[in-house]
């Protein structure tokens, strides 16, 4: 099984990986994000997050102006992002509202694990962002 970590990056459409002494042509990660696509959490901590949340969150990437967005099972949240050509990710100035949620839901986790992510990876149309080799959150395309 092979695993790529891809970056964003507006400057070329295709990337090449050298890998066991082979070139591999890949899509880099902004070329498998558009705006207004919404990912839905499936895990996290590796945990399914049907077990954790009634209302799955959601996360949406605004690639011009570098902000993500979404649902964290009971609030609304955004915040900046930066990603560099090694795939690090740095997710700042997150906000949320603040509503009242009595529903099943682990907003803070949530939360925490995107500001706590370091490293991004999409695979087989799943985007899972990471801390080191660990995986925090992974997401479905909706």
């Amino acid at each position: 099984m092979s695993v790529f970590l891809f970056s964003f990056s507006c400057s070329s459409n295709n990337v090449s990986v050298e890998k066991n002494m082979r070139v591999e042509k890949i899509n880099p990660v902004n070329a498998q994000i558009q705006e207004n696509q919404v990912w839905v959490l499936q895990k996290i901590d590796g945990e399914d997050a049907k077990n954790v949340f009634d209302n799955l969150p959601t996360l949406s990437f605004d690639v011009l102006k570098k902000r993500v967005s979404g649902n964290s099972g009971c609030n609304r949240y955004s915040g900046s992002y930066l990603l560099d050509e090694e795939n690090h990710l740095d997710i700042s100035q997150v906000i949320t509202t603040r509503m009242f949620c009595d529903n099943k839901n682990n907003e803070s986790g949530f939360v925490t694990n995107l500001d706590q992510a370091n490293l991004v990876k999409i695979e087989n149309n799943t985007l899972t962002f990471l801390k080191d080799d660990d995986a925090l959150l992974e997401f479905k395309l909706q």
